[in-house]
């Protein structure tokens, strides 16, 4: 790949998170707080870093015929938006960056057709829950106060940063008995990285930020990292991913599955990073994987 198609790859999977200002205008300004504050500065970009734009995440949109049941989750500091649909054995859908809980909604019907209560939320600082900023270790918690008011939760579908998010709360302590994993990205660091190149950081600054997400964050990135979080898993898991997937790499995909010890990965072509979560080839045969070991694990108890 030539540097020019690196650099615009680069810079399409990062520049959500900055585009509302022109980007040469907040390249100075950067460089010039830098010189100036350089400690508020970086904080500031650490900020914008974790805060999704919530305008982006209400867009998703996907029909989903049964009726939902809103849920209420009394230990969470904030609105967190939760839903129901059917009854049976709980899966959960945890959704991806700057998107909502209908970007999962085409593995609702089927699941409920078999027999099985479908639980989905809107991520700390998406669609119609509240906060202003989310991490991984924040879904992952919210993963874990879901349980407890929707549990036991035998199975999840995750797309995207929902991935991480689901496996560190597995490592947590949910037990389900298999996952799902769409889009799946193994380090959070190189996306910071990739950041720090499209505006032009310098390496005290690219420091700076990362120093200031992990700050903010509570936990060093090597305590996020995917695979090493999947080595210590043993539920069955199911990774799909697109080898021209425009934002995660296919060696994201490679990289997790291939440190999950019972883990099985399909290449699945032309459904790209977001339609992956509504291809119908590849909800049936997630569906399809969660019901033969999720029904197992029903039987079992």
């Amino acid at each position: 790949m030539s540097h020019q198609s690196r650099n615009a790859q680069t810079k399409k999977r990062t520049n959500g998170r900055f585009n509302n200002l022109h980007l040469n205008a907040l390249r100075v300004s950067l460089r010039l707080g830098g010189m100036v504050a350089p400690t508020w500065t970086d904080r500031r970009m650490a900020d914008r870093f974790l805060s999704p734009r919530r305008e982006m995440s209400r867009k998703v949109r996907f029909e989903i015929r049964t009726p939902a049941t809103p849920l209420t989750l009394p230990d969470w500091p904030y609105e967190l938006a939760v839903w129901s649909w059917g009854q049976g054995p709980t899966i959960l859908l945890v959704h991806g960056w700057e998107m909502n809980h209908r970007s999962l909604g085409a593995f609702v019907d089927p699941l409920v057709e078999r027999g099985y209560r479908v639980v989905a939320f809107d991520n700390p600082a998406h669609g119609a829950s509240g906060g202003d900023w989310v991490s991984i270790p924040m879904i992952a918690e919210a993963i874990g106060a879901i349980n407890r008011i929707a549990g036991p939760i035998v199975g999840a579908v995750a797309h995207s940063m929902g991935c991480p998010s689901t496996a560190l709360a597995m490592a947590q302590g949910l037990s389900v008995a298999a996952a799902v994993f769409l889009g799946a990205p193994a380090e959070q660091e190189v996306f910071v990285d990739q950041a720090a190149e499209m505006l032009r950081l310098s390496t005290r600054r690219k420091h700076g930020l990362k120093r200031e997400i992990q700050r903010k964050v509570g936990r060093p990135f090597t305590h996020l990292s995917f695979p090493d979080v999947a080595t210590r898993m043993t539920a069955p898991a199911l990774f799909f991913h697109d080898p021209a997937d425009p934002i995660v790499p296919l060696d994201h995909g490679l990289k997790t599955s291939g440190a999950w010890p019972n883990a099985e990965l399909r290449i699945v072509e032309n459904v790209g990073h977001n339609r992956i979560a509504v291809d119908p080839d590849v909800v049936a045969e997630a569906v399809d994987f969660l019901d033969r070991h999720a029904a197992t694990s029903a039987k079992a108890s």
